[in-house]
């Protein structure tokens, strides 16, 4: 059967008690560099090993804008995020992954393919991946999985991701943004319209994926995208108060794009109450992953899934007096969770063990269930998304030689470098990392920055100037990395068929310019 590709949510999905399916993360990627630190071998990928069977379900979730300094298994002491947690401790959490791109689509898009944005091609606002790029979907349906994806992000309908899924689900259109046909929308406005057509409804996401999974027969590969933590916040009660008073400062006159800007009028405590906002979103989220999960168990599919989670980018909260994302290379917008599990819910990596203690609820009660997982491991090392596609092959028993990064089931044999671009605001940045140092780089105007994220992980002191070698070393790395992957130049990206309903519903999330 062809690809089914919907963009109406089903009858009373809403309503439906939601069902679970709920994720979690598999190690991740990198470029590992050999022992001179050169970026070229460091490319080739290693011959991975299959530790899953023919008949091993392979489940991606994919949270967007989801820091990893917001969830309790990565150190938050206030996060309420039981179920993501418990999930967790009986995997991998991988506490240092770099995505690839600090916005949605080309983020998702190196996912999805195992390949860098200058290679997939989805460069720009309204780009899709390049025809000749494999998909981990693709790879799933041809080693006989039965493929769907669930999404609640309307970038991700013309982004050329749909390729290799039998059921590709975009959430319902934003019908009344499309009738207004303006990015000049207050924020209480377009949170109105998104929750009441479910477009970012974790409810929705889970109820569909669980309803999917139990519907047919043989083993699956499913990915869920949700787009709670999305701005603007606005999460329902009583998410809403769940970290401090009712919301007072969230309905000023504030469009999507001064939002973007920073340009928010509700001076300290109005910043505040959107930091406590992002964590209710966050906190429903983790409910219904629980709720999904908890389908998984029942009908016994849980023990032979292997398990992703990830997240498309964070998110900046005024760390370098900005907001949003999109728009800069700085770890708040950049590094992402990462974390993962084998189909027998044994930990999905090595290094260091790490537990925490069980979350609660959203009515402060101790969630019994998440104490039942299995200690996990916590793996330091610096990592990435790129690393993804590789690595879920793996875990499901599935040949991922087609893909770029490295299989992180296997124990890194060299150190490591990531690489990111694509932003979407502002002039191109590039990044690169190592397990000490950053350097973002802008070729516009040639201006280099340099950062030693050991001594300084906010990156507030520019050093570019003070370790010249570090500086002229990295650079030169960056410089071959982006000849080699076609970043060096004037990037064009792959242009498809847009359809307009949905270009007027980015416009009207202040996504695209008119």
């Amino acid at each position: 059967a062809g690809s089914r590709i919907a963009c109406g949510a089903p009858d009373g999905a809403l309503e439906r008690a939601a069902r679970a399916v709920a994720v979690l993360a598999l190690p991740a990627v990198l470029l590992a560099v050999p022992a001179a630190l050169r970026i070229i071998p460091a490319l080739q990928p290693p011959v991975g090993y299959s530790v899953g069977s023919g008949d091993t379900n392979l489940l991606l979730l994919t949270v967007d804008t989801l820091r990893p300094d917001r969830m309790g298994t990565t150190g938050s002491p206030h996060a309420r995020t039981p179920w993501i947690d418990r999930l967790s401790r009986g995997g991998t959490v991988f506490a240092d992954c770099q995505s690839a791109a600090p916005w949605t689509l080309p983020s998702l898009g190196t996912v999805l393919t195992g390949t860098y944005p200058g290679e997939h091609r989805v460069l720009e606002e309204i780009s899709g991946i390049s025809a000749d790029v494999p998909t981990l979907a693709e790879a799933c349906r041809d080693a006989g999985r039965r493929t769907a994806a669930f999404v609640s992000n309307p970038w991700l309908a013309p982004g050329g991701l749909a390729r290799g899924f039998e059921t590709f689900d975009v959430a319902e259109r934003l019908e009344c943004l499309s009738e207004i046909r303006t990015t000049r929308l207050y924020s209480v406005a377009s949170r109105f319209v998104l929750r009441t057509q479910g477009l970012d409804s974790a409810r929705r996401i889970s109820t569909q994926g669980s309803a999917w999974v139990q519907r047919g027969e043989g083993a699956w590969f499913l990915w869920l995208h949700y787009f709670d933590p999305h701005l603007p916040n606005w999460p329902q009660p009583p998410y809403d108060r769940l970290f401090g008073p009712p919301p007072a400062h969230t309905e000023l006159n504030l469009t999507v794009e001064a939002i973007r800007e920073g340009d928010f009028r509700g001076g300290e405590e109005g910043r505040e109450e959107i930091d406590r906002l992002y964590d209710g979103e966050v906190a429903f989220t983790d409910v219904w992953i629980g709720e999904l999960w908890r389908d998984l168990e029942q009908a016994g599919e849980a023990v032979q899934t292997a398990l992703v989670f990830s997240s498309d980018h964070g998110e900046e909260f005024w760390d370098h007096d900005g907001y949003g994302h999109g728009h800069e290379m700085y770890d708040e917008v950049v590094r992402v969770p990462l974390m993962g599990r084998l189909p027998d819910g044994s930990a999905a990596g090595r290094n260091d063990a790490g537990r925490n203690d069980a979350g609660r609820n959203a009515a402060g009660h101790r969630d019994d269930a998440a104490r039942r997982g299995s200690p996990g491991a916590v793996v330091g090392e610096l990592v990435a998304t790129v690393d993804i596609a590789r690595t879920a092959c793996a875990a499901a028993g599935i040949d991922g030689a087609r893909f770029r990064g490295r299989n992180r089931l296997q124990p890194a044999d060299a150190p490591t470098v990531t690489y990111g671009e694509a932003t979407l605001y502002g002039e191109e940045q590039k990044v690169l990392r190592t397990a000490d140092w950053k350097m973002i780089y802008t070729p516009a105007d040639d201006w280099k920055r340099l950062f030693n994220v050991r001594r300084d992980p906010g990156e507030q002191r520019d050093v570019f100037d003070d370790r010249p070698a570090v500086a002229d070393s990295l650079f030169r790395r960056l410089e071959e990395l982006m000849a080699l992957i076609g970043s060096d130049g004037a990037m064009s990206a792959h242009d498809p068929d847009v359809d307009p309903d949905i270009l007027e519903q980015l416009k009207a999330l202040g996504y695209v310019s008119e």
